[in-house]
Formats: C-alpha cells, sequence, structure tokens
C-alpha cells in the first residue's frame, strides 16, 4: 500500500511537470518532510527500509543529482523527488528507479517523433511538454515515475 501511495504522489508530480515544466516546491518540500519524518519516528523508511539505508540512498540521490543541478542538465524538482524516494525507499529502490527512469527517457527520445503524430489532438495538448518539435528537454518527473513503478515491480517480484 505504502508503494501505492508514492507512485500516485509521483503521478501528481508527473502531470505538473508535463504541464507546466514545473513541480510546486510545495509538493516536493512536503513530501520530503513528511518521509524525514516517518523515518524518524518509525526508524524505517516508509517503505520499510533500515534508516541506515535510507540515508545511504539519500546520500545517493544528492550525489547522482546534484551534479546535473549544477549543470543546468536537471531541474531542482528532479533533484527533490529523487531525494524523497530514498528517504521513502531504499538503496537498492532508489538506483533501479534512476536506472528505469534513464531508460524510459531514453526510449521516449527514440519513440516520441513517430508516435507523437500518432495521438489525437487532446492528448498532444494535454501532454504539451512532451512534444517532440517543442522542447530541447522533457520533463523528467514523468519517467522518474516510470523508473519508480519499474523499481517497485522489480523489488517485488
Amino acid at each position: 500500500m505504502s508503494s501505492f501511495v508514492v507512485a500516485v504522489f509521483l503521478g501528481i508530480c508527473a502531470l505538473q511537470d508535463i504541464k507546466h515544466k514545473r513541480i510546486s516546491n510545495w509538493l516536493t518540500l512536503s513530501a520530503i518532510v513528511a518521509a524525514l519524518a516517518y523515518l524518524l519516528v518509525f526508524q524505517r523508511s516508509w517503505l520499510g527500509a533500515p534508516p541506515l539505508d535510507a540515508a545511504l540512498a539519500a546520500t545517493f540521490a544528492l550525489l547522482l543529482s546534484l551534479p546535473g543541478y549544477a549543470l543546468g542538465k536537471f531541474g531542482g524538482a528532479d533533484v527533490k523527488l529523487l531525494l524523497f524516494i530514498g528517504l521513502a525507499g531504499s538503496s537498492q529502490l532508489l538506483l533501479l528507479c534512476i536506472a528505469g527512469a534513464g531508460l524510459a527517457y531514453a526510449g521516449w527520445v527514440l519513440a516520441a517523433k513517430p508516435v507523437w503524430p500518432l495521438l489525437s489532438e487532446t492528448a498532444q495538448n494535454h501532454l504539451g511538454h512532451m512534444a517532440p518539435a517543442q522542447v530541447k528537454t522533457y520533463p523528467f518527473a514523468p519517467f522518474i515515475l516510470a523508473g519508480f513503478l519499474t523499481a517497485i515491480f522489480l523489488t517485488e517480484m
């Protein structure tokens, strides 16, 4: 059930990112605070990892995302989403999530041009920032969601 709540949260963030190419700080920071509070109170992450593993995952999240942010290749919200996943999950989950997100992003880069014309006009309007002709880089939160779902599938098999 906890992974479902995290997936719904990431889905909300992904929708906001697709629509506005921005995610509310209120949304991301409150999730980080909630995951950290849960970790401190219950001495395990929201998804059941020991505190040391969640701390390691949070460290990995920052080490892997802050350089991209500093180079302007990664958004601040993406850094915060990965930090949240680290605090709420485990190092294995985070690393699988990042790998899955990267693969999903690469898949969209390859598939977007041929797939985009097949989408209805309504779908294209709702997915505006995902249009291959209009953007240099795509919003990353939808791919973080895809990576998280992949990681959950792989770790709960």
